[in-house]
C-alpha cells in the first residue's frame, strides 16, 4: 500500500496568525477606503462651491449693484424732471395787464 501524501495544511497556530493579519489588513483597507471616500466627497463639494456657488454669488452681487445704480439714476432724473415742471408750472404772481376781449361766433 502506498502512502498518500496530503497537501501541506498549515498548523493551527499559523491559521490563527494568518486570520489576525488578514483581519487587521481588512480593517486598514476599510479605514483607508473610508477616508479616501470622505476626501473624494470633500473634493467634489469644494469643486462645486468654487465652480458654481461663488460665481453665481458674485454675479448676483454685481447685478444688485447695477440695479441699485440704475434705481438711483432714475430717482435723480425724476427729481430733476419734477423740479423743472415746478419751475414751468408756477404761476406768476403779477397779473397780466390788458383789456378783456370778448369773442363772438362766426357762422
Amino acid at each position: 500500500m502506498e502512502k498518500i501524501i496530503l497537501p501541506y495544511f498549515p498548523t493551527h497556530e499559523f491559521v490563527c496568525f494568518f486570520t489576525i493579519i488578514h483581519f487587521r489588513f481588512g480593517y486598514l483597507c476599510r479605514m483607508f477606503m473610508r477616508y479616501f471616500l470622505i476626501a473624494l466627497l470633500l473634493y467634489f463639494v469644494i469643486r462645486f462651491i468654487f465652480r458654481f456657488v461663488l460665481p453665481v454669488a458674485k454675479a448676483t452681487k454685481e447685478m444688485k449693484g447695477k440695479m441699485d445704480e440704475f434705481k438711483n439714476r432714475m430717482e435723480e432724473q425724476q427729481q430733476q424732471g419734477a423740479s423743472a415742471n415746478q419751475k414751468n408750472t408756477q404761476p406768476t404772481s403779477q397779473p397780466k395787464g390788458g383789456d378783456y376781449i370778448d369773442f363772438e361766433e362766426i357762422n
